[in-house]
Formats: C-alpha cells, sequence, structure tokens
C-alpha cells in the first residue's frame, strides 16, 4: 500500500532532460528519494501499530461490559432463586 515517491522528467527538449538528469545525480535525488520512502514504510507501520493498540484497548473495554453485565445477570438469577426457595420474599408478596 505503500506509495513510492519517483521523480520523472516530463516531456521536454532533449538538453533539459540532459542537464534534469545530471541536476537529479548531483543532488543524489535517487537515494534521498529512497531514504524518504524508507521513512514513510517506518511511519506507515508505527501509524498501524498504533490503530491496532487503539481497537485492542477498545476490545478490552468492550469485554469488561460484558463481564459487569454478566455479574449483574448472576445477581438477578440469585435473587430470583433465592425468592423462590422462600430465602426472600419474591417482589410484591407480602411475607405472613
Amino acid at each position: 500500500m505503500a506509495r513510492r515517491l519517483a521523480i520523472r522528467p516530463r516531456s521536454a527538449p532533449d538538453h533539459l532532460q540532459v542537464l534534469y538528469k545530471r541536476v537529479c545525480e548531483y543532488l543524489e535525488l535517487d537515494l534521498r528519494v529512497e531514504v524518504l520512502n524508507t521513512r514513510f514504510m517506518v511511519l506507515q507501520e508505527f501509524l498501524d501499530l498504533l490503530r491496532e493498540h487503539q481497537n485492542n484497548k477498545h476490545m478490552v473495554r468492550l469485554e469488561w461490559v460484558v463481564i459487569w453485565l454478566i455479574v449483574v445477570e448472576v445477581i438477578v438469577g440469585l435473587f430470583e432463586v433465592a425468592g423462590l426457595i422462600g430465602i426472600m420474599p419474591e417482589p410484591g408478596h407480602a411475607r405472613r
């Protein structure tokens, strides 16, 4: 997915293309483009890592929400069982 930076001369007269090639060689543009591409790939990997970490953090939070919902369900179930066996009166029924 990484895009490559490329410097290409557009159609120009021959003497300008030769000048362009010499300037590129003098400034070592190919090497600089390669270095920039490498740095951009490292940055892309770092951003992917951060995105993955953020998604993982969100998933952990959702897991804790589910765990607490299950705990509440178990507590409600225990109260219902306690009401059925007579330990606690069922709501709406007074004990005599």
